[in-house]
């Protein structure tokens, strides 16, 4: 079972529902919390990445995405960046020093299911 949490630091400049808005156009199968200056967002099974990992496909970054995990995987878990500003228009870029900062995506459980999912991407059957 893939367990799935997502923690976005509101800046005191940013709208918490504008931020709310972002990170639901990349997960909105997620369960949000908003809280002082944060925003966080947890799901189960690999449904509650499954607009993420669709992105990752559309915007042909598969193999980064993989490189990505392997590099922070660590055990049964793997924490990655995901550049707040670009997320506000749906996009993915893994970065931790965007203007906005970053939003921080942690997966638990079975990891290599999300690893063949995006492995699959990069191999589309006809």
């Amino acid at each position: 079972m893939i367990e799935v949490e997502l923690t976005v630091r509101i800046k005191p400049t940013e709208d918490p529902e504008k931020v709310l808005e972002a990170v639901k156009k990349l997960f909105p199968d997620l369960e949000y919390e908003v809280r002082e200056s944060y925003v966080v967002g947890r799901g189960k099974g690999i449904e509650a990445l499954r607009t993420f990992i669709d992105v990752i496909g559309r915007e042909a970054i598969a193999a980064r995405a993989l490189s990505l995990i392997r590099e922070r995987r660590r055990g049964n878990s793997v924490v990655i960046p995901i550049d707040k500003e670009v997320a506000t228009v749906g996009r993915i870029s893994f970065d931790e020093e965007g203007e906005m900062g970053p939003m921080w995506l942690e997966v638990r459980g079975d990891v290599e299911e999300v690893e063949d999912l995006i492995r699959s991407l990069l191999h589309p059957k006809p």
